[in-house]
């Protein structure tokens, strides 16, 4: 743990190879959310003791959007995209980015991969899969029929 920020909280961590050369530096933020309620709750409501952190990070969220996406497919959630929580589990959506980047971009190492989670998704829910792509930049939404978005995710590539 990093810290809090606001409803948030931080964490921090970082991925390296056996020889310890830094493979990918990672600041993530996330929120704490009632199961029952699904209302947002403030880390001052956390029960448990928090666990010190010597590095703070200057985290924020960076708000990204598609300027011009178009629709690639639907994707209906089945059984497996479901964590023990009962909505779909965060790497699926990564998974479903990744299914629609283009050919020519899929070989390229990732410079940077961003992704906010707006509104939760559920077995049974189908959303429309858009991409809105800018050079090595590709920036993907998952939207319901009726407009809202599930979620974002940016992937730029070297």
């Amino acid at each position: 743990e990093a810290g809090t920020k606001g409803s948030q909280f931080i964490r921090r961590f970082t991925v390296t190879d056996t020889d310890g050369k830094l493979l990918c530096d990672i600041d993530t933020m996330w929120a704490l959310v009632n199961p029952h309620t699904h209302k947002i709750c403030r880390p001052s409501e956390y029960i448990y003791e928090l666990i010190p952190c010597e590095d703070r990070v200057q985290a924020s969220i960076e708000k990204f959007k598609a300027d011009n996406p178009i629709k690639i497919k639907d994707y209906t959630f089945v059984y497996s995209d479901i964590d023990p929580n009962g909505h779909v589990n965060n790497g699926t959506y990564l998974r479903l980015m990744s299914d629609i980047i283009p050919d020519e971009l899929i070989s390229k190492d990732y410079r940077q991969l961003r992704i906010n989670f707006i509104h939760e998704c559920r077995q049974g829910e189908t959303i429309e899969l858009m991409l809105d792509r800018k050079d090595n930049i590709c920036t993907v939404e998952g939207r319901f029929k009726d407009g809202r978005v599930s979620f974002e995710a940016q992937a730029e590539f070297c």
